[in-house]
């Protein structure tokens, strides 16, 4: 476990994105003019913090509505991940905005789990501000793949020797596989 953060203990290392994900926008450590979102476990959520770059301004020093949504769908994926232990891909999210983020706002993200079937999972997200007023919320739905094949066609190239080996496993132990390579990194320093 980590460092104590708003009153809570959260886990003292970073979530890292498979070699799949590895130049995701959000969360991907091979992407100069992403967001470099660092989430971390913290009991049942996850949680993310960011600071919102003139890379992403809407209008009037205003942050763009879809990196809102960038930003809920990674809190939701790494809640699908590490906290279910499955893979997906999105298909459908809900957001509703409260408020604006400007240019220079330092944000959190948190993901949890709203519901999960056998096949499919509703993650519910939010944004919040530094004063913790509510930026935005969101519920993204998933459709968990399970069959290498699948992946591949949906991403248009073949996956990752590791996404193969993650696909193989149980959700539990996939989950463990997840958590215990980002310790792994985290602890090497290479995120």
């Amino acid at each position: 476990m980590g460092r104590p953060e708003n009153g809570r203990v959260m886990e003292a290392y970073h979530l890292v994105p498979a070699p799949d994900a590895a130049r995701c926008l959000v969360c991907g450590l091979d992407r100069e003019h992403g967001y470099n979102v660092r989430f971390r476990v913290d009991g049942d959520t996850v949680v993310g913090a960011w600071t919102a770059t003139a890379a992403l301004e809407g209008w009037g020093g205003l942050v763009h509505g879809s990196a809102f949504a960038a930003l809920h769908d990674d809190a939701a994926h790494w809640a699908m991940n590490v906290l279910v232990g499955q893979i997906g891909v999105t298909t459908r999210m809900d957001v509703r905005f409260q408020r604006p983020i400007r240019i220079g706002d330092r944000v959190t993200a948190t993901g949890r789990v709203a519901s999960v079937d056998a096949r499919r999972g509703a993650f519910a997200t939010e944004i919040r501000h530094a004063d913790g007023a509510v930026a935005s919320t969101a519920v993204t739905e998933y459709m968990f793949v399970e069959d290498p094949a699948l992946l591949a066609r949906l991403l248009g190239r073949p996956v990752s020797p590791m996404a193969v080996e993650l696909l193989a496993a149980p959700p539990e132990k996939r989950r463990e596989m997840i958590l215990e390579r980002s310790r792994r990194i985290t602890a090497a320093g290479r995120a």
